[in-house]
């Protein structure tokens, strides 16, 4: 999260997150393929889908949140 602290504005580290928003989809993809190909432990794989998705919503809701603040820019 060092990288945050260069982000000046509320657009700029709302940036930051929709890259780790799209890191998680990236993540999220690879385990569905695993899934679907059955490699790895059925019951770690589902243990990781759910917890990229719930990382999704967080970091979408702490972005939209970000985004609509307007305390500060």
């Amino acid at each position: 999260m060092a990288t945050v602290n260069g982000k000046r504005t509320n657009i700029h580290f709302a940036e930051f997150l929709s890259t780790a928003l799209t890191s998680t989809f990236e993540l999220e993809t690879q385990l569905l393929i695993c899934e679907r190909r059955k490699y790895g432990n059925a019951n770690k794989l589902n243990e990781c889908l759910s917890l990229a998705s719930e990382m999704e919503r967080m970091i979408f809701s702490f972005r939209d949140y970000i985004i609509n603040d307007k305390t500060t820019s």
